[in-house]
């Protein structure tokens, strides 16, 4: 043996996460080089919550033990060469709060291990261990809407909506939401900062509240997009993001949450809207996590009256955001779609039993431009703008050429045997435009349901319908002329 002493070295092993409340098991490893004499060996678990802030030449803090549990491994005894574990069960208070590092402010908890060896220096190590927040269930989701200025935007002034998903998320889940923007061109905002920022709340040990800083900030720049048009976006918060840390009796710091957009526009003061923000405890259960849903439109209250008064005296009905209308069999929707940077339009669609025309209808690509092809239905500008594919082209362009005059000013994305989509670039918050744009599209579905229900037959067989139409007569049928 040698003559000098030799001290054992310390490890620790705890879960990974200690939930308040929870008995948790403590190893603690001594690797000792030779056999070493101990007076005893102990462990000491203390929790402290303490905040520092400076303002020039003058400093104040406050600082408590929040628990202080101890117990004794080992008494007097011979660690011998090697590795020797030493099992330890400590209970932590349910009252006490979680882990948690701010700017000004830290809650850490240390285990310490204290091997005594006679005539000779002391082992200490100290370990700090992860306490997490207890679990916490999913409270109700609720869409939310905010504005600047419920009663709308005003002369030149800023305004700005707000629209999110819900209005909580757990640490590591995503925040969706969008914006909007009014008097963009008086304005000429710059950017759009969207994200979610905690506080940090300091306490004296009286009670009363101190101080309270911005301790985290998760936020995106995006354009600011396009007069009244809605901005989605969506983020994901980070997986060690602290929850929110609510006021107990003798607690010095608090943490809380909340959503924030801030529209910047040049030297002038920026237009800012903050709004309550609940972040929970990330959970393992799928369906602990936020609901996965749309935004509600912005404005959604004002756009339904306005789309409910535009739409009854023209027979449409307001559902879910769009109004909706029948004319025959031909179903009438016209709503909101937003284009991603061309912003929202107003869409017109048809929808309609098969037509049997074998029909696509398309923009013309670049190249099919440039090489042409495609029916030609003869009408100038509409050839050269659109691709045509039919079985008959001769057939198809009677029916394109009733339609045409309707679709003025529109923007065709689609048309086949059982839909019809035109867009329009407007966002639908004037009732004058607005219902404009319901009469054009309640004109174009009676047009094409009386042109539905009478389609031109196919080239080849034109001279022969009557003899076609005497047939179905006989046999009590009817003819479908496509």
């Amino acid at each position: 043996m040698g003559l000098l002493k030799t001290r054992p070295k310390v490890e620790v092993r705890v879960p990974a996460e200690i939930i308040p409340g929870d008995h948790f098991e403590a190893l603690v490893v001594l690797d000792c080089e030779r056999a070493v004499e101990v007076d005893y060996v102990d462990v000491l678990l203390v929790g402290r919550e303490r905040w520092a802030v400076s303002n020039g030449n003058t400093a104040s803090g406050q600082r408590r033990v929040i628990c202080r549990l101890g117990a004794r491994l080992s008494e007097a005894t011979e660690l011998p060469e090697g590795r020797t574990t030493l099992r330890v069960t400590m209970p932590l208070p349910p009252d006490c709060p979680p882990s948690f590092r701010g700017k000004t402010s830290h809650i850490v908890y240390e285990l310490s291990v204290h091997a005594s060896v006679p005539w000779w220096p002391d082992r200490r190590a100290a370990f700090e261990i992860h306490v997490a927040p207890p679990p916490r269930e999913s409270p109700a989701s609720e869409p939310r809407v905010y504005s600047s200025d419920p009663g709308g935007p005003h002369g030149d002034e800023k305004h700005g909506e707000l629209s999110l998903a819900t209005d909580w998320t757990r640490a590591g889940d995503v925040v969706t939401g969008a914006f909007a923007l009014s008097n963009t061109e008086a304005q000429r905002y710059e950017a759009v900062e969207v994200g979610l920022v905690a506080t940090e709340h300091l306490y004296l040990a009286g009670g009363g509240l101190h101080a309270s800083r911005e301790t985290i900030r998760y936020q995106l720049t995006l354009p600011p997009g396009p007069e009244g048009d809605m901005t989605p976006f969506s983020f994901r918060l980070p997986k060690q993001a602290p929850p929110d840390l609510p006021y107990a009796p003798r607690r010095l710091v608090t943490v809380d949450w909340r959503f924030e957009l801030r529209a910047r526009a040049g030297w002038g003061q920026a237009l800012v809207l903050r709004v309550p923000f609940a972040v929970l405890p990330r959970s393992p259960a799928p369906s602990d996590a936020p609901p996965r849903v749309a935004p509600p439109q912005i404005g959604s209250d004002r756009l339904g009256r306005l789309w409910a008064e535009v739409g009854a005296p023209l027979g449409l009905t307001h559902d879910l955001g769009q109004l909706v209308g029948r004319f025959g069999e031909t179903e009438l929707v016209v709503r909101r779609d937003h284009l991603g940077r061309d912003g929202i339009h107003l869409a017109i669609a048809l929808r309609y039993p098969e037509l049997h025309l074998a029909l696509e209808v398309a923009p013309a690509s670049a190249v099919q431009q440039m090489l042409g092809g495609g029916a030609q239905i003869g009408v100038e500008g509409w050839d050269r703008a659109h691709y045509v594919h039919a079985r008959d082209e001769g057939q198809v362009a009677e029916v394109l050429r009733a339609l045409v005059p309707r679709l003025e000013r529109a923007t065709l994305r689609r048309m086949n045997d059982t839909e019809l989509l035109i867009h329009l670039r407007d966002n639908g918050q004037t009732q004058a435009r607005l219902r404009q744009v319901c009469e054009a599209a309640v004109a174009l579905a009676r047009t094409f349901e009386a042109l539905r229900t009478d389609l031109p037959p196919p080239t080849a067989i034109a001279e022969t319908r009557p003899e076609w139409e005497r047939l179905a007569a006989q046999l009590g049928a009817r003819l479908e002329t496509a």
